[in-house]
């Protein structure tokens, strides 16, 4: 092999340990995310599945509101909601609406909410969910987050009450430092990279 061929073979191999790299920081950045999701199914009264049917999911807090279509299953999905609490309203033609208020939705995960019309000619059905409901860990994707409740900031022996401390609770997350803001890591990304949001809005 000459000189040249042999360059060039260094060349491509250096080229595909770069890509390669690429790709791994490109899932990284996706496995991440600051976000959780509502989804379910839609029934009506007589447990038969509801398509049509529109749901609507509107953040307590700040008013904000996103809405989803069941699909023929009665499956809808709602994502890309900011860690809040929401209240959850379905309506679909020939059905009272039914509003559930209360659902804790939590970074990086599913709440699973199913839903049921009520037959129409009844009035509207409020359901207040007692207290935080648990949102149930989010199996069908890699994506990652932490929500941290007023429960744990009350509770969690913090070290000099540093709200970074709370950082740690986040999988992934690593002290390189004083565990301050700019000492804390995720999945070995630069601590420039880190985000935090104060019920949905970045702070």
């Amino acid at each position: 092999m000459s000189h040249f061929e042999e360059r060039r073979a260094t060349l491509r191999v250096r080229l595909f340990v770069i890509s390669l790299a690429l790709a791994a920081l490109q899932l990284a950045a996706h496995a991440q995310t600051d976000t959780g999701r509502v989804a379910g199914t839609v029934h009506d009264p007589d447990n038969a599945v509801v398509a049509g049917a529109t749901v609507v999911v509107r953040n307590e807090r700040t008013g904000e509101e996103r809405s989803a279509t069941t699909d023929a299953g009665g499956i809808y999905q709602v994502p890309a909601l900011h860690a809040s609490t929401y209240s959850v309203t379905v309506t679909a033609k020939n059905f009272a609406a039914n509003t559930i208020t209360g659902v804790q939705v939590n970074v990086g995960q599913e709440q699973k909410l199913d839903l049921t019309l009520n037959a129409q000619g009844l009035s509207e059905n409020v359901t207040v969910v007692s207290g935080a409901t648990e949102a149930a860990i989010d199996t069908g994707s890699a994506r990652m987050g932490a929500t941290v409740n007023q429960r744990e900031v009350e509770g969690l022996p913090l070290n000099g009450r540093q709200l970074s401390q709370l950082y740690l609770q986040a999988p992934g997350s690593v002290n390189s430092g004083s565990g301050t803001f700019g000492d804390i890591r995720f999945s070995g990304r630069a601590s420039q990279q880190n985000i935090v949001r104060y019920d949905g809005v970045e702070g």
